[in-house]
Formats: structure tokens, C-alpha cells, sequence
């Protein structure tokens, strides 16, 4: 369970985060999205797959969220021969789901917060939930306390930390270290976004829900 100190100090940041900075920073503008997707490395994870019950379909999407590297999924899901072939899967997303209501009180951009392009890490994560409740892969009864949901949510979490980290690494090259600040900005808002997939996920948060979850805390599960 995440402490009630801990959530407040991370909402408290991204609220002053906000307000002193602009939601692009040109000057800090990292390299082309492709550049960052081939450079992030999936072999890192220690993410634990959920059982396909050797179903071709169910497999096939196991593999493109948990075996297959940002790049490479979004190489699949922008081709549209790959697509045509691979009928039964859905490809749809709507972006990052962040209600307008919180979009516009941070004064953010939904997808790329801050300048952070968040949103090939959103398109995987909508691919999941949506295809694992079209394969009907939650085990669960309850939607929201599903293990495999919060897997997927885990997924989407590293997602985003390495796109922060491949956009400002921490190395010598960093501007004498202003990349590495940017980075761990990045990080918590990467941070915030996962937590409101993990409260909000479901789908049954408004503006006012959120707010109150990262203000109060999150219930144990």
C-alpha cells in the first residue's frame, strides 16, 4: 500500500511541477520518438507473463505486450498488412486517459505531459485491456481487483520509465546534469500516470474521484 505521506508529496509535485514549467520545453526536446523506441530495452524486465493456455490469439497477444519491445509494437501496430492479418486483435486506443477536468487543471497535454511523449506507451497499454477483455483473459470476477490487470499496469509503468530514461539518461554528456533532472521529473510523472491507471483503470473515476485518491491514498489490494 502506497503511505498517504507518499501519494500526497507525489500529487504536491506534479501540482508545483505544473505550474513552473511550460508543457514543452524546446530546449530540452530529446531525439525523434523512433530514436528513443529502439533504444529502450526490453530484456531488463522481470515482468512475469500470465499463463495463454497455448490459445494462438491469446498468445500472440501476450507476446506483443510482454515479450516484444516498444518499438517493434509500434512498428506492428502502424503496418497495415501486419494488421489486416491479425484480424481478431483490437488496435484501437484513445490515448492516454487522463479526464480533460485534470488535464486542464495541471495545464497539460494528455499524451505528452510535460513534453514527455507518453502516448506509444498508452497505445500498448489500451491494446492490452482491451484485448484481454475481448479474449476474455482476466480471470477475475471483479475487473478492477484482477491480477493480470495490475500485470498489465506494470507494463505500462516500465513502458514509460524507459522512455524517460533513453530521453535524458544520466550520463556525462547531460548538460551537467539538467537531463538527469528533466529525467527524474519524467519519472514521476511516468509515477502519477501509473497510479491513475492503477485506481482508475476500470474506468469508474472522475475528475473529482482522482483527485481525492491521490490526496487520501490508495486502499491496500
Amino acid at each position: 500500500m502506497f503511505s498517504k505521506n507518499f501519494l500526497l508529496c507525489v500529487f504536491t509535485a506534479f501540482a508545483a511541477l505544473s505550474q513552473s514549467a511550460p508543457t514543452s520545453s524546446p530546449a530540452l526536446e530529446p531525439v525523434h520518438s523512433l530514436s528513443i523506441r529502439a533504444g529502450t530495452e526490453l530484456s531488463k524486465r522481470t515482468i512475469t507473463p500470465p499463463s495463454c493456455d497455448n490459445d494462438p490469439t491469446k498468445c500472440l497477444i501476450t507476446e506483443l505486450i510482454f515479450q516484444t519491445s516498444i518499438a517493434d509494437f509500434i512498428q506492428k501496430r502502424d503496418d497495415p498488412k501486419y494488421k489486416k492479418k491479425k484480424k481478431k486483435l483490437i488496435w484501437d486506443s484513445d490515448g492516454c486517459s487522463v479526464p480533460p477536468k485534470v488535464a486542464k487543471l495541471f495545464k497539460i497535454d494528455k499524451d505528452k505531459p510535460f513534453g514527455f511523449n507518453f502516448l506509444d506507451s498508452c497505445y500498448r497499454h489500451d491494446f492490452g485491456y482491451r484485448n484481454y477483455i475481448a479474449q476474455g483473459m482476466f480471470k477475475a470476477d471483479d475487473f478492477v481487483t484482477d491480477p493480470d490487470r495490475h500485470t498489465l499496469n506494470e507494463v505500462f509503468l516500465q513502458d514509460l520509465k524507459d522512455w524517460c530514461n533513453v530521453a535524458y539518461p544520466n550520463n556525462i554528456y547531460n548538460l551537467f546534469g539538467l537531463l538527469n533532472f528533466v529525467g527524474k521529473k519524467c519519472g514521476a510523472t511516468a509515477l502519477v500516470y501509473y497510479l491513475g491507471v492503477e485506481a482508475c483503470g476500470a474506468g469508474n473515476c472522475d475528475a473529482d474521484t482522482l483527485n481525492g485518491i491521490f490526496v487520501n491514498g490508495l486502499p491496500s489490494s
